[in-house]
């Protein structure tokens, strides 16, 4: 047996469907909202992406920062394990031989040499943020100033130009 759909009734012209789908055909929850007004551009939103940039470059030289103080406390760790066991190599054995004390010396010598080098690494890393943070707080500060004025601009000669045409 064959079946055949049937033939589609005829609507009345006040119904007649359009070419698109009604939003609720699929009985899901439509929320229709008033549309915001028009508004110009607020200027805070075009630097929203500097400032997330900025941002990250700040947390990675954090990070930078971070792991050098981590590696000055280790170095000062193994400074003081190795004080520790030159002194007591030169009070309890007194049968160490000169080789072994120069070792010891040439070997905490180095370790000192290493702890300077790292702790002027990170006061250098802290000048450059100190350094980066001014000037960006500086630039910040010049397009504020200049979003300012572009729109002290636009409210005192475009908006008046347009309210005359």
């Amino acid at each position: 047996m064959i079946q055949r759909t049937p033939v589609q009734k005829k609507r009345r012209p006040d119904t007649v469907l359009t070419d698109h789908e009604s939003p609720v055909s699929d009985r899901r929850l439509v929320l229709y909202e008033t549309p915001a007004p028009v508004t110009a551009v607020d200027p805070s939103d075009e630097m929203v992406c500097t400032y997330h940039c900025r941002q990250m470059v700040k947390s990675d030289f954090l990070l930078a920062l971070n792991n050098a103080e981590n590696q000055v406390a280790e170095y000062e760790a193994k400074l003081a394990m190795l004080n520790s066991e030159f002194s007591q190599s030169v009070a309890f054995i007194p049968a160490a031989t000169e080789d072994e004390r120069n070792k010891y010396k040439d070997r905490l010598l180095s370790l000192e040499q290493e702890l300077d080098a790292s702790k002027g690494r990170e006061h250098a890393l802290q000048e450059r943020l100190l350094k980066e943070v001014g000037d960006s707080m500086m630039r910040y500060k010049d397009q504020v100033k200049r979003c300012c004025e572009l729109e002290v601009c636009y409210y005192t000669v475009i908006v008046p130009e347009k309210q005359l045409t």
